[in-house]
């Protein structure tokens, strides 16, 4: 059984993140939802909706959990397109815009977008 995509967005709104890791080679955006390994399965057919991502499984006994990320630009693409046609709700809402927006500018490429994508970046963290 497929998954509504407002439930997709639901669930992100409450387990979801907008977020993105600093490395030798710039900034690596990253879009995940993590849960209690009771989730698996919900996680699961999150990453059959999208077609894109990857479930992570970690820890043990009452502390384990399961966790679905997508980190790759082209595939990061369905993401915002989902969101664009299913809106977040709530305040991750503008989370969601200033991180798109470092998507823009990785995928330009442009040396002015370095500056504005680290700008962003100081923004997004300011929210979390």
């Amino acid at each position: 059984m497929s998954l509504n995509p407002q439930y997709i967005t639901g669930l992100a709104e409450w387990a979801g993140s907008f977020t993105y890791s600093r490395g030798k080679n710039g900034l690596t955006l990253y879009f995940g939802i993590k849960s209690s390994i009771a989730d698996l399965s919900t996680l699961l057919k999150v990453c059959d909706f999208f077609k894109v991502g990857k479930v992570y499984r970690g820890g043990k006994g009452t502390l384990a959990w399961t966790y679905y990320r997508v980190n790759k630009l082209g595939d990061l693409i369905k993401i915002v397109a989902h969101f664009e046609h299913y809106p977040l709700q709530g305040i991750k809402q503008h989370a969601f815009q200033i991180w798109k927006a470092m998507l823009v500018c990785k995928r330009r490429k442009l040396p002015k977008d370095k500056e504005k994508c680290q700008a962003l970046a100081l923004e997004l963290s300011k929210l979390n």
